[in-house]
């Protein structure tokens, strides 16, 4: 998933529907968390449902003192990105159980395009990857990997 439009000729209604309304849920909490401080706004899934994209705007309490966006909240970025893709097709909640990322170069735009993908879909565990990308410059800015593990 390079291109921005490539998840256009790919389209599920049903896994966006229930993308947005978890999305939606989490930026409605009554009180504000990790996820709702980060705003994550969809913009869409592959047909399959095993393909997703979600926006994060960049705000001002991300920043470090370079003025770019702190590591920790690249990582609650790709967290966020990767848990709500799964939670997306599977319908089900889901917990991080491993988490890695590489940064690639700062993220210092004001907009960020992050690109998942589910890898494998097992009875416990779910592995993931994700990319991140500058939006408005199309530059690659971190890759992560993660394994989730269903919870309840």
């Amino acid at each position: 998933m390079t291109e921005q439009n490539s998840l256009d000729k790919f389209r599920s209604k049903e896994v966006e529907e229930r993308f947005k309304d978890l999305i939606g849920g989490v930026v409605n909490e009554e009180f504000e968390n990790m996820n709702t401080a980060l705003d994550p706004q969809p913009v869409g899934c592959s047909k399959d449902g095993m393909e997703c994209r979600i926006r994060f705007i960049k705000k001002d309490w991300e920043r470090n003192q370079r003025m770019q966006v702190h590591g920790g909240a690249v990582s609650g970025m790709m967290d966020t990105a990767m848990g709500m893709s799964i939670m997306a097709k599977s319908g089900r909640p889901v917990t991080t159980a491993e988490l890695n990322i590489s940064f690639i170069r700062p993220f210092l735009g004001e907009s960020f395009l992050i690109d998942t993908e589910i890898l494998y879909m097992g009875r416990n565990l779910i592995r993931t990857r994700a990319i991140a990308h500058d939006e408005e410059s199309g530059k690659l800015l971190a890759s992560a990997t993660a394994d989730f593990a269903y919870v309840g």
